[in-house]
């Protein structure tokens, strides 16, 4: 029944994505639009689930009548399919929300977060090197996404939707400043969770999980293991490089994941148990971090 649905979701998303893209090309000078994350890696579950796609136009100047194109056509579409998009990706305020949400939703639409795509121009992006320029991509790159990361998962599991396969020329480059935030990031992001729980207990869990499931990754990217096959085998991956005693951690983000994708995501939270969920990610994203640089540590000395 479950695998069923599962495939019905994946059908109802991929057709979402085709109309957009076929019309959106229809109206507008497309260079190429790029799918990655959990659609494009055939996960996505409606009301849960959020979309990550990448719009470069033809000219630079097209930018911003692009984007407000796209978006009229996004919505008009997230209705039409029932695809729930608003639940998921968009960060602006309800009625009922406290000061702290509102701040918090803000500072996320800043930072594009929850953005279901980006529209750039030709200017914004050296796709060869992997850089980001005057893009607004960059700002929540900067605190979510390393750079190498954010490339290396649209490169491995990128689909072109419309226009010139930009996956073949991405080549990111590496930087210690970016492997050592590949790390940090989700830290802070569990830590943030922990403060937020007593007063939003459903964004302290949404953020929870976000941050467990990105410190797979950053993990294995900080170990200089490939990422970008999907989350659990990166869980998998990274109990194997990293050895036994880490299994309990890698167990609680294995729930995590599934908490993502169950029907419990959508329900409200206690304050308690926000809490819990939150410190308890908070400190496996602290051990695991800690044993992932002494690993890499360990590594270097026994080959040098």
């Amino acid at each position: 029944m479950e695998e069923g649905k599962a495939e019905d979701e994946q059908r109802l998303v991929e057709a979402f994505l085709e109309e957009f893209a076929r019309k959106l090309a229809s109206l507008c000078d497309i260079d190429f639009i790029l799918l990655f994350g959990s659609a494009a890696r055939g996960e996505w579950k409606k009301g849960i689930s959020d979309v990550d796609m990448v719009i470069q136009v033809v000219r630079q100047e097209d930018k911003e009548r692009v984007r407000e194109v796209a978006e009229r056509l996004f919505w008009e579409l997230d209705d039409k399919y029932g695809t729930e998009f608003r639940k998921v990706c968009s960060t602006a305020s309800e009625e009922g929300d406290s000061a702290l949400e509102r701040a918090v939703k803000k500072g996320q639409s800043t930072a594009r977060l929850y953005a279901p795509f980006e529209v750039l121009g030709p200017e914004d992006v050296d796709w060869e090197r992997g850089e980001l320029r005057g893009s607004s991509l960059r700002l929540g790159a900067e605190l979510v996404a390393p750079k190498y990361l954010l490339f290396t998962k649209m490169k491995v599991e990128g689909r072109v939707l419309y226009g010139r396969d930009i996956t073949k020329v991405i080549n990111p480059r590496v930087s210690w400043f970016d492997r050592a935030k590949a790390i940090l990031v989700p830290h802070h992001l569990s830590f943030f969770s922990v403060l937020l729980s007593p007063f939003s207990p459903r964004m302290a869990v949404r953020l929870a999980i976000k941050s467990g499931i990105y410190s797979v990754e950053s993990c294995l990217y900080y170990l200089k293991k490939p990422v970008g096959r999907g989350i659990p085998a990166a869980m998998a991956e990274l109990e194997r490089e990293i050895g036994r005693n880490t299994r309990g951690d890698v167990q609680h983000l294995r729930r995590l994941y599934e908490l993502k994708y169950s029907e419990h995501a959508k329900r409200e939270f206690s304050r308690f148990e926000a809490f819990v969920i939150s410190f308890k990610t908070f400190a496996v994203v602290v051990k695991l971090n800690l044993t992932t640089v002494l690993h890499r540590l360990k590594v270097k000395l026994m080959g040098s």
